[in-house]
This record gives structure tokens, sequence and C-alpha cells, in this order.
């Protein structure tokens, strides 16, 4: 016998439901040039109404719609979502603002005194389907699988129970991610595959974007001993954010030039809620002892040129030989001449950065090349386009050296950062502070470049790579001079072939809309809180198959809580879940206040 009240909750019996329709929406939006549309499919239950019932649906609720199936003669269940209730009474069908007014008073009093106790009220439920069904064995057990079936109008629908939607989400020995709205169960994911497969994190300002992602971490940090977590941090939030990491297992890495410990403090933004819970005296005191423990330290640019690799090179020469122009013999030699004696003798790799190279290639290129100019007409245009390679490349050269100098004196470079990443006993934080937009998107794609090379050569350390407001690095629309297609290169390499080399990028960002398509794509597990505009919700919809009537409950979403949707870390994919997610600032709170601050 089928124990279907362990996998149903039917509120004490009064929960009475059927489909009464089954439509497709559309939905249009067009902004950037572009236009966006998405596509919903909405079923309509009509129930019974009960105020219970009508309360508890207007939280996240799952439910069940019967479907009878050729193969047999147990029915399925079509698991969908519930989108939004609303409570109906048959006057109200008849009711408008033609009728008198002593009529409609009369209409309004009847409804009002009708609600649960006349046969003609009803609550109306919209919910969208979440792709899978669900079986339940002999023994009560549920188990699900995935289904594009459509139910059949008039079918009953059932309330999932917290049992069976706690079977539907969370992984078996995962690790807690938050309590799941309206359910008051902890989320369980598979925190690997949250890392692994690239995360975003969207919220408007004031969402608690900052504190979602600074938990996250904290959560990869203390299950994931073998990795690195390296935090791109515009804002200048995370250092606060991860206080007690930072200063036992973590280093900060910044632009800026700090007189004291106090200017340090104010060069971060600390979160409202802190402000009157932690002493400006404890933070100083913070700040004072990662300075004095050398976790504090300065980071130099290495260049301030556009990228030139050796493919770069290798196309131009191309271009002379299939066109063939004048110099296409010569350009053809050099063609093959750094083909084999700088990629293949050397072993340089052709998408590496000239200023990335070993120092034997930089300088066999170089030769090479010197060679080349002195047997060929100085007015030639293939000359002038040598000639400034050769120019660019003798000023990687000198940069070198530079910065050989400075890190010397205590500076540090991307490639530093690298190395550092990568060590047996890495720092297991770092956080990169660059408050000039430009000086972060440099410093970011140097890194991301020489990382991936690293990893390609076999460094096996788990690296997370999170980029603050990535609007910054991977916008939409990206520009030589102000180095926004460089950055979003590097960015897009590290999504698109990271995962093979451990290492992993999540992405945070209030403007959804401004970010590279590509690289949005290329995410398997996301969070979006409050999101005003209609066309950020359109483009989330857009690129991640969601059903755009869950998104538009996030608006009415308050801090701390997240639409949370995955590929790959929850036990059914792409089944979209409200969640409460801890809250990382009383974490603080308590560290601050503990005396452990003034222990350390």
């Amino acid at each position: 016998m089928s124990r279907l009240h362990e996998v149903f909750n039917d509120f004490s019996g009064v929960f009475d439901a059927k489909l009464r329709s089954h439509r497709t929406v559309s939905r249009t939006s067009t902004s950037r040039s572009e236009q966006i549309t998405v596509t919903s499919r909405v079923a309509l239950l009509e129930a019974k109404f009960d105020l219970a019932v009508l309360d508890r649906m207007h939280e996240p609720s799952f439910v069940g719609i019967e479907r009878r199936v050729s193969s047999g003669s147990t029915p399925i269940y079509l698991i969908y979502e519930v989108t939004g209730v609303r409570p109906t009474h048959f006057q109200m069908l008849a009711m408008d603002t033609s009728l008198p007014t002593v009529i409609r008073k009369e209409y309004l009093d009847t409804i009002y005194q009708g609600w649960g106790k006349s046969e003609e009220t009803w609550v109306d439920v919209a919910c969208v389907p979440t792709g899978y069904k669900m079986t339940v064995n002999s023994n009560g057990e549920p188990s699900f699988s995935r289904t594009g079936l459509f139910p059949l109008v008039g079918a009953p629908a059932h309330f999932l129970s917290d049992y069976a939607v706690k079977r539907l989400l969370c992984t078996e020995k995962g690790d807690p991610l938050g309590t799941l709205l309206g359910f008051g169960l902890p989320l369980t994911v598979d925190l690997e595959g949250l890392v692994k497969y690239h995360a975003g994190v969207f919220g408007f300002t004031g969402s608690g974007k900052s504190n979602l992602t600074a938990q996250l971490i904290r959560n990869i940090i203390s299950k994931a001993p073998d990795s690195t977590v390296v935090v791109f941090d515009v804002a200048g939030e995370y250092a606060i954010h991860l206080a007690d990491i930072l200063s036992q297992e973590g280093k900060l890495f910044t632009t800026e030039t700090f007189a004291d410990a106090e200017s340090l403090v104010d060069s971060q933004s600390l979160p409202e809620t802190l402000e009157g819970g932690v002493s400006g005296e404890k933070l100083v005191h913070w700040a004072q002892r990662l300075m004095d423990q050398g976790r504090v330290n300065k980071i130099v640019f290495e260049r301030t040129q556009p990228v030139f690799t050796l493919n770069f090179l290798l196309d131009l020469l191309n271009v002379y030989v299939q066109e063939k122009k004048t110099g296409a013999v010569q350009a053809a030699s050099v063609y093959q001449r750094v083909m084999d004696e700088v990629a293949g003798k050397m072993h340089a790799e052709l998408d590496t950065p000239l200023q990335d190279l070993e120092d034997d290639a930089k300088s066999g290129l170089a030769q090479l090349l010197e060679e080349a100019l002195s047997k060929l007409n100085d007015r030639s245009s293939l000359y002038g386009d040598l000639a400034s390679f050769v120019d660019h490349l003798t000023r990687t050269l000198s940069e070198d050296s530079n910065i050989q100098d400075e890190t010397r004196n205590g500076y540090a470079t991307s490639k530093d950062l690298v190395k550092l990443s990568l060590e047996e006993n890495s720092p297991k934080l770092v956080v990169v502070h660059a408050p000039e937009p430009v000086g972060a998107r440099v410093f970011a794609a140097d890194y991301i470049t020489a990382l991936l090379n690293a990893k390609k050569h076999g460094a096996r350390r788990r690296v997370l790579v999170v980029l603050d407001e990535a609007q910054e690095y991977i916008p939409y629309n990206t520009r030589k001079d102000d180095f926004t297609e460089w950055s979003s290169r590097a960015v897009e390499a590290l999504l698109r072939q990271g995962r093979k080399y451990r290492a992993h990028c999540w992405l945070a960002t209030q403007r959804v809309a401004h970010l590279n398509t590509n690289a949005l794509q290329q995410l398997h597990s996301y969070f979006v809180s409050t999101m005003p505009r209609y066309y950020d919700r359109m483009v989330v919809a857009d690129a991640f198959s969601l059903n755009y009537e869950v998104l538009e409950h996030t608006t009415q979403l308050e801090t701390g809580q997240w639409l949370f949707v995955s590929y790959k870390a929850t036990k059914q994919k792409n089944v979209p879940v409200f969640i409460q997610a801890p809250d990382n600032e009383e974490h603080l709170r308590k560290w601050f206040n503990s005396g452990s601050n003034l222990a350390l």
C-alpha cells in the first residue's frame, strides 16, 4: 500500500485542487539594440478555498499534478513550482465599475462574507513546470526523473510535503547552502559542483550580494583545504567581509599605500550592519595586526600596453603571404622560423602574451626579427610592422627589469601572485583591492593569463577566482582603450578552459544586462536577488532557460533571500529554489567582539 501521505501534504484533508488550464506565455524586451523573447509554460490550478492553504501557498511551494500514462495503471506526478495565487469569488467575475455603487457595495459585502463559506469561492494557483516527474514506489519512496510530458486538464494536483521536497532538491551528504524558504529545511548541495562549474551572484545594491559571496567563499575555504580563493575587489568590501580568514590564512594585495592601520580601515567599505556592532578601535587593531604580520602587500602593474602574442605576429605575417603583398617571401620565411625556432625548439605557447614568454624565447624572437629587418627595405610596410613589433618586445624586456627592481622593494606582480596561489602552503584567501577599474582590469587579465599558462604546464592546486563588480571586467561592449577587451578575453578563457585545469571562476554583479553574454552562458550555478530592471530579469531568463514567472518573484525578496538555480550542485538540475542565506555579517560581529581578533 502506497504511503502517499508522506509524499503529499493535504492540509488535514482541505487541499483539493485540479488543473483548469495550461498555456504558453511569451514576453519580449528590447535593449542594447537587441530583442529578447522568452517563452514559458504556465498551468492554472483551481483549489478549494481555505485560508491555511492560501497563506501557505504565498510561500515557495511545489505541487505534483497527476498524469495517467499508457504504460501502466499507476499515475506519475508532474512536478510544478507555484508562482502565484489569487483568491477568487464567482461574483468577482461579474462586477465592474459600470454597476451602480449600491449594487457594487452589496456585491463586495457578499464576496467578503463568502470567503471559505460559499462554494462560489476558490483559489487560482499559477505554477510552472520544473521538467521533472515523480514516481512513488510501494514503500512510499519518491524518485524523480526528467520528462517533457504535459498534464491533462482536470487532473488532480497535490501539494508536495517537506519530505518530498527534500528528496527532490537536497544532495545526500551535501553541504548546507541556506534554508529553503517555505519549508524550513536546509538546502544541501554538492559544493564541488558549485565551484568546479563556475557560478554567478546577481543582485541589486543592498540585496546582500557581497554578504552572500563572502559566505560562499567561507564555505569553500572550510571544505576544500587544497584550494586558494583569489578575490578581485574594486569596491573594497571583502577584506572586512572575510576579516577573520584574512587575518589567519590570507593576504591582502592593494594598489594603495597606507600610512597606518587607520588609513587601511578607511580604504575599506564597512557594511552598515557592522557600523554599530563593531568599534573602530577593534577594526584598527585588526588592520594593524595584518600589517605587522606582513599580510598587506603592494602590487605593481606589469603592463599598460595592448596584448601581443605569437599568434598575433603569425597572423600578421600570414596576411602578407596570403594577399601576396610586397615582402610576402620574407614574411613566409619569418613565419617558418618563428614556428621552428621559437614555438618549436623553445616550446613557446602561441597564445601566450609576449610579456609572459620565457626570457630565452623573448630574446630569441627579438634576434630573429632583427635579422629579418636587416634584409628588408626600411620603407616597406612589412618593415614598419615588424619594427613596431620589435619595439614592443624590447619594451617588455625593459619593463621586466623595472618590475624586478620594484618587486625587490616589496612590490608584487601578477606573476608573483600566481606563484603564491599555486604553492603547496599558499594562503587560502587572497584579496586583490584595486579601486581604479582600469588598473583592476589590467592586473586581473595578467593574473588570469599567467594562471592558465601555469595550469597548462602542470600546476594542480585548485584556484577559484572571484570577480566582484564583474561588469568592470567582462562588459557587453568592450574597447581597447579602457582594456575591457583585454580583460574580457582573459575571463572568457578562464570560463571556457579553466575547469579542466582546476581553475574556476565566480562572477558577482548588480548589472546582469551589462555582462558579456558568452561569459554568462558558461555559468552552471547562479544566485538571483532583487533586480528592479525588467530587462535584467529578461537577460537571466534567456541566458539560463528559466521561467520568467519564477524570476518575477525576486522583486519581492528581502535582503539575504535568493533564488538559486544550478545545473551541477543540486540533486536535480535547473530547479529554481528560494533560500535564506546565512548572515556572514553576524559571524563577523561575533568574531570581532569575542576577543579572537585581539588574541591574534
